[in-house]
C-alpha cells in the first residue's frame, strides 16, 4: 500500500511542477504589466522607512524650534511686559505674589525669582514670609530685592510634634510646613505662592483671575495619570478658618505619620472637591515639555543651579541667547536672570558674602 501511494505522488509530481511553472510565469507577466504601480510602491515604502528613521530626529528638531520660541517671547517680555501692562485689565482686588523660607539656603534663588517677577509681571506686589533662621543680612537683601517681609513661626513635624506634646524625631522637611500660614494674610485677596526655585518664563498675571478654593498645576503631564498637585504653585485666597482647618487637619493626620504641606493641602482641597487644576506647563520641572510658562527646578535630576560645581561668570551668563532645548539650558538662563537681578537691585556686596557660603556648601557636597 506504502509504494502505491509512493507511486501516486511521483505521478502527482509533474502536475505540480507545472502549476508552479504556470505561477511563476503568471506571476512574471503581472510584474511586467503592472511593474509602474509596483515601482511607485516600492518607493512609497522606501520613503516610509525613512521617515520613521527620521522620526527622532524630527522630534528635536521640532524641540529645538519651540526652545528657540520660547526664549525669543522671554526676551521680549522681560524688554517690553511694562509697555504691554499699560492697556492690560488689572484685577480690582488687593493681589500679591508670595514665596517662603526658613533659613538663608533660598535668598539667591529668591532674589532671582524676585526680579523676573518684577519684569514679568503687572502686578509688583511681593511677599516673603521667613522665619528668625533668615539671618538679618539676607532679610535686608530681600527687602532690597523688593520683598514686603512677614516673619512666621517656622513649621515641620517637630514643630508638630512639640505641639503635641511628643519628642520631636526631626523627620520630614526643614519648614515645610510654614507656607500654611500664608492663608492668615488675609490683608490680601488672592496671593500666588511660588518656591523660591521656581524660573517664570512669561507673565502669568492670569493666574489672579482664578476664583476656586485652591489652584494648583497638575504633577504629571497630559497622558500620564498621577492623581496629585505640585504645591510649587499655589493659587489662594487668605482665610483664617482655611487655615485652622488646615491645621486641625495635620494635627490629625500627625498621629499616624508626619505628611508634607503638600500630601495635606491635596486631601484638604482636592478630596472636598475645591482644587482647580492648572496646566503642566505653568510648573515643568525635570523634561523639556512644551508649551512652557515657568520652570521648576524641583528635586532631584540635575542639583540647583546655584548648587552647580562649576557657575558661570557674569560675561558668558549675561551674553547667554538662548535657546531652551536642554535641561541645562534653564541653568543658563537662571543664572543670567541672577546676575542681572544683582545689578537692578544693587546687591553687589550681598552677594560677595552670599558666594563664601555657597562655597562652602558646594565643598562640602563634593567632600560626601
Amino acid at each position: 500500500m506504502m509504494m502505491a501511494t509512493v507511486e501516486t505522488m511521483r505521478a502527482k509530481l509533474p502536475v505540480r511542477m507545472l502549476a508552479i511553472t504556470l505561477l511563476v510565469g503568471f506571476t512574471l507577466i503581472q510584474i511586467v504589466l503592472h511593474w509602474p504601480l509596483l515601482s511607485q510602491a516600492g518607493k512609497y515604502t522606501y520613503q516610509l522607512l525613512s521617515l520613521m528613521a527620521r522620526d527622532s530626529q524630527r522630534y528635536v528638531t521640532e524641540t529645538q524650534l519651540l526652545g528657540e520660541m520660547t526664549w525669543r517671547l522671554h526676551k521680549y517680555e522681560l524688554n517690553f511686559n511694562h509697555q504691554t501692562c499699560k492697556s492690560q485689565v488689572m484685577v480690582k482686588k488687593k493681589v500679591a505674589w508670595l514665596t517662603a523660607m526658613v533659613n538663608d539656603d533660598f535668598v539667591v534663588p529668591a532674589i532671582a525669582l524676585s526680579y523676573l517677577l518684577k519684569k514679568l509681571s503687572c502686578y509688583q506686589d511681593r511677599i516673603v514670609m521667613v522665619s528668625t533662621g533668615v539671618s538679618q543680612a539676607a532679610q535686608a537683601a530681600l527687602k532690597q530685592a523688593g520683598y514686603k517681609i512677614e516673619v512666621v513661626q517656622p513649621m515641620d513635624c517637630d514643630y508638630m510634634d512639640k505641639l503635641k506634646g511628643r519628642k520631636p524625631t526631626g523627620k520630614g522637611i526643614l519648614g515645610t510646613h510654614t507656607r500654611l500660614q500664608a492663608w492668615n494674610l488675609t490683608q490680601w485677596d488672592t496671593l500666588v505662592y511660588l518656591d523660591a526655585d521656581f524660573l517664570p518664563l512669561s507673565n502669568m498675571d492670569e493666574l489672579f483671575t482664578r476664583s476656586s478654593g485652591l489652584s494648583a498645576p497638575y504633577c504629571s503631564r497630559p497622558g500620564i495619570a498621577d492623581p496629585c498637585f505640585n504645591a510649587g504653585l499655589l493659587v489662594f485666597h487668605p482665610h483664617r478658618e482655611v487655615f485652622q482647618g488646615l491645621m486641625d487637619h495635620w494635627s490629625k493626620a500627625s498621629d499616624y505619620s508626619c505628611p508634607n504641606d503638600q500630601i495635606l493641602l491635596w486631601h484638604y482641597f482636592a478630596d472636598n472637591d475645591q482644587w482647580d487644576p492648572l496646566p503642566y506647563g505653568y510648573d515643568v520641572r525635570r523634561m523639556i515639555y512644551f508649551p512652557m510658562k515657568a520652570y521648576h527646578f524641583a528635586c532631584c535630576l540635575r542639583p540647583k543651579p546655584w548648587h552647580y560645581p562649576q557657575v558661570p561668570n557674569r560675561h558668558d551668563a549675561f551674553y547667554y541667547d538662548g535657546p531652551i532645548d536642554d535641561i541645562d539650558d534653564f541653568a543658563m538662563v537662571w543664572w543670567r536672570s541672577f546676575y542681572r537681578a544683582v545689578d537692578e537691585f544693587h546687591l553687589d556686596e550681598w552677594w560677595t558674602g552670599a558666594q563664601k557660603s555657597l562655597a562652602k556648601y558646594r565643598s562640602n557636597r563634593s567632600g560626601l
